[in-house]
């Protein structure tokens, strides 16, 4: 008999974990390989080499270097060109830049790409690891291969974990933020502060989005203060241990700007903004600016009190790791102003309140989320039935109306709430570590007006997996047939994902359609975010296609892959539209994009989507009517 614990029973189940693991990186790496680089890779990319090369950090201030610099540090390796010889980096352009480093260097842009996203891919490795190793401390090994399992074959990460992008990179460092979290609460050891704290700085120099793991952290020790027995877990305490990960993370931002200060007034881009404000005497003139936008500008005006002082601030006092905050600023700016974001067919400049909640029931794989709300509607009975069936009384109108009724009314809400306690302590807390991180994450996403895409709010995904896993160990009379029920959901939800190989970007789940109904819902980086040039290359030379009507949405330098095209006519084009001889491949970005100057295209029916982000229209001796 093998013994629990003995080196058989752990070997036993490292084979399933590896075997699982290796699964997901094939399926990422040989993925990754079809596809060309997506809109924000090459700014990514480029900017982490020259981080690394020059220590400034000018380019793409807007996300902070640790992915960008983690993702780069292979091509060190590559003997590439300076980054700094081209126009682009004196001029801060970092789209420009990027496709001059990837396009017009000494290896071979798709390689380069590729060795940029491999690091990613170990990322998403290392995140599996740990939540397979969470799920089984709470839950064994049988939910923790369910749980993994589901995380490998998760649609959303799989498609994410291929890019030189920072949304994976914040879902492992906030997960385990919070992995460290849970076990320093259990222990209160110096060490396990330490790796709390480390691990939340990662969190904060890899996405600004991370910001929010502040209340989270606040939030999460006062509950565990009153989850605790009295005295175990003091304000004073809470505070020391708030300040020290504070402490950490200053000093970790510090270090990842290689300690650099800089004066505002030497970046173009304020000294521009100096220059403008400057330019305007009669403060008038911001009359026709938002209230907030208004103001800050006054405030910030050079003929004005404050804004001379913050001027001559900005002229002589150098700021620690000041592309950080100019970095959150731009955030914040952009927040303000609002991105322009397309929902079920319709476009805002300030997105929409119920983006999130939509691209999650569009893009989370319908087994996912039935398994999920079943979840949620279990948790639900058990609190209701602990907060109101744990008291022999019934509630009753009688009560209402007899004497002093409002004494009897307070009673009986004082009992709920003592009931709702007791619920509260008896549930360990490391299940309320896994339901409220994302819970706040998600409510924190429904306040953006940044609504470009689901990725977003990839961080909720492992904590969900992770909840769901425990779904397996639920004991009931119908053991058996919930057995059954689970396996068929893990092999649909395994079947779907592999059925949409190798275009998981594009992925949409069966109850909507899948993802030939995707542009009816989400565009961008949902479902078209450049990634398929290589594949219309290859879809034409494979179908003898010489010369192409092109629109594309990426930010790639398109001449690399030796295009023989030519601009798609507008609508308002009726004559080259009537008389229209060729093939035409348009995303499905462009295809649907605000102005709908393409609804003659719209109203055909396409003879290919490529990756489904792609559409090929063979319109040649087709008479086009309109």
């Amino acid at each position: 008999m093998i013994k629990k614990g003995s080196w058989f029973s752990k070997f036993s189940i490292i084979i399933p974990v590896a075997a699982l693991l290796g699964v997901m990186l094939l399926l990422e790496f040989t993925s990754a390989l079809q596809e060309s680089q997506t809109v924000d890779e090459g700014a990514h990319l480029s900017s982490g080499y020259s981080y690394l090369k020059t220590g400034d950090f000018r380019m793409n201030p807007e996300h902070p270097p640790l992915l960008k610099e983690i993702s780069a540090f292979p091509l060190l390796f590559l003997n590439l060109d300076d980054p700094i010889n081209h126009e682009s980096w004196n001029t801060y352009n970092q789209w420009d830049f990027g496709r001059n480093f990837l396009y017009h260097n000494r290896a071979d842009a798709d390689l380069i790409l590729l060795m940029g996203r491999i690091p990613v891919m170990l990322l998403s490795l290392i995140l599996g690891i740990f939540i397979f190793k969470w799920a089984k401390q709470l839950w064994g090994n049988t939910a923790a291969l369910f749980s993994l399992t589901l995380y490998v074959f998760e649609p959303n990460i799989l498609a994410h974990s291929r890019y030189v992008t920072t949304d994976l990179a914040l879902t492992l460092f906030l997960f385990l933020t919070i992995y460290a979290l849970d076990r320093y609460l259990q222990t209160y050891s110096r060490k396990d502060l330490i790796i709390l704290a480390v691990l939340f700085a990662l969190a904060q120099v890899t996405k600004f989005s991370a910001v929010i793991l502040f209340p989270i952290l606040i939030v999460l020790l006062l509950l565990k203060k009153f989850h605790s027995p009295p005295g175990k877990l003091t304000y004073r305490k809470i505070s020391l241990i708030t300040a020290f990960v504070v402490l950490i993370t200053g000093a970790a931002i510090l270090l990842a700007y290689g300690f650099q200060t800089k004066r505002p007034i030497d970046d173009r881009n304020i000294k521009e903004y100096f220059e403008k404000q400057s330019a305007v005497t009669d403060l008038s003139d911001y009359s026709d600016e938002p209230f907030l936008a208004r103001k800050l500008l006054t405030f910030t005006n050079p003929s004005t009190a404050s804004g001379k002082i913050i001027y001559e601030l900005a002229q002589k006092i150098p700021v620690p790791a000041f592309y950080y905050f100019r970095g959150l600023g731009l955030l914040i700016a952009h927040d303000f102003w609002g991105h322009l974001s397309y929902l079920f067919g319709r476009y805002s400049d300030f997105g929409f309140w119920y983006y999130f909640p939509s691209t999650f029931l569009l893009k989370t794989s319908a087994p996912l989320l039935l398994l999920f709300f079943s979840g949620i509607c279990l948790f639900s009975a058990k609190l209701l039935k602990t907060v109101f069936c744990s008291d022999n009384e019934s509630p009753s109108k009688i009560d209402i109306i007899k004497k002093r009724p409002l004494l009897k009314l307070k009673n009986r809400i004082q009992k709920k709430l003592n009931n709702f306690a007791i619920f509260f302590r008896k549930i360990p807390f490391t299940y309320w570590l896994l339901i409220l991180t994302p819970l706040a994450y998600f409510l924190w996403a429904l306040t953006s007006k940044i609504n470009i895409g689901h990725r977003h709010i990839l961080p909720i995904y492992p904590f969900i997996i992770i909840l769901v896993g425990s779904l397996v160990t639920i004991k009931t009379r119908w053991r058996k047939t919930g057995k059954i029920f689970l396996t068929v959901l893990l092999t649909l939800y395994v079947a779907s994902t592999i059925r949409i190989y190798p275009n998981f970007l594009a992925y949409f789940n069966e109850l909507v359609g899948g993802p030939q109904k995707g542009p009816k819902y989400l565009v961008d980086s949902n479902i078209d975010w450049g990634q398929d040039i290589l594949k219309l290359k290859h879809y034409l030379e494979k179908n003898d296609i010489a010369e192409v009507y092109l629109g594309f949405l990426g930010s790639l330098d398109i001449n690399y892959y030796n295009f023989n095209r030519k601009a798609i006519p507008k609508d308002k084009d009726k004559n080259q539209i009537r008389d229209f001889n060729g093939v035409v491949a348009i995303s499905v970005t462009v295809l649907y994009e605000q102005d709908r100057s393409y609804a003659w295209i719209e109203r055909l029916e396409p003879d290919a989507k490529i990756g489904y982000s792609i559409y090929v229209y063979d319109l040649r001796k087709n008479k086009i009517s309109l």
